[in-house]
């Protein structure tokens, strides 16, 4: 999940960019419906820049999500993100950590 729409489209999370309000009149109204929202997100994309941190707490204030989970981009092998960044020489093979290989730009 990214309070960036450029992120979502280039993501295909298609489904959070649809008709219907925004982002935080959708999670309104699930929590309306009596059910706790949690966020996963991510923060890497290339429609990424500094602000994106500021922009993430403050979809999180405004959608009063209690608990959310804050990961970096990290291209897992044998996904189309992997071979993307691959192909344009975007990643660190030298990385040996647990989150390997991540985009050079998230470093």
């Amino acid at each position: 999940m990214s309070p960036n729409e450029e992120s979502l489209r280039e993501t295909r999370k298609l489904q959070n960019v649809r008709r219907g309000g925004t982002l935080v009149e959708k999670v309104r109204r699930i929590q309306d419906a009596g059910i706790e929202v949690t966020a996963g997100m991510i923060v890497g994309f290339d429609n990424d820049d500094a602000t994106i941190f500021a922009a993430h707490r403050s979809f999180l204030e405004d959608a009063r999500v209690p608990l959310a989970m804050l990961g970096m981009l990290t291209a897992i092998p044998k996904t189309p993100l992997y071979s993307r960044l691959a192909a344009a020489g975007r990643l660190d093979e030298t990385d040996t950590t647990a989150y390997a290989p991540m985009c050079c730009r998230c470093r």
